[in-house]
């Protein structure tokens, strides 16, 4: 799981500009939709703005935890705790994307829902 992330990082890398800017325009988005939005517009708009700011944000922190290139670290036990981080931070984010799927299902059944 975790040379996946890595080597998904890494070629993600040249990127990170652009989820940034399409993180923020999220945010502004559901802010303007939060805030200014009718009862209609919030209830449709609302859930997929904020499965994408999720899903953006997990991308801007893979990228930026695991793209940098592994430290050789000098000693055995600092090491082990480097490696224990990165796992830890690898159960993290899946468990951010577990709810993004989650969440994502949520959002793509209410579009099928108002569908049909």
């Amino acid at each position: 799981m975790l040379k996946l992330y890595r080597k998904l990082a890494q070629r993600l890398n040249p990127f990170r500009r652009l989820f940034a800017l399409l993180a923020f325009g999220v945010t502004a988005s559901f802010a303007i939709v939060l805030l200014w939005g009718s009862q209609v517009t919030s209830e449709q708009w609302l859930l997929p703005l904020l499965v994408t700011l999720i899903f953006l944000l997990c991308l801007l922190l893979m990228v930026s935890l695991f793209s940098a290139e592994v430290k050789q670290q000098t000693g055995r036990i600092k090491r082990f705790f480097y490696w224990l981080w990165q796992w830890i931070l690898c159960l993290l984010l899946t468990a951010l994307l577990l709810l993004w799927f989650f969440l994502f299902l949520r959002a793509f059944s209410a579009i099928i829902r108002q569908l049909w």
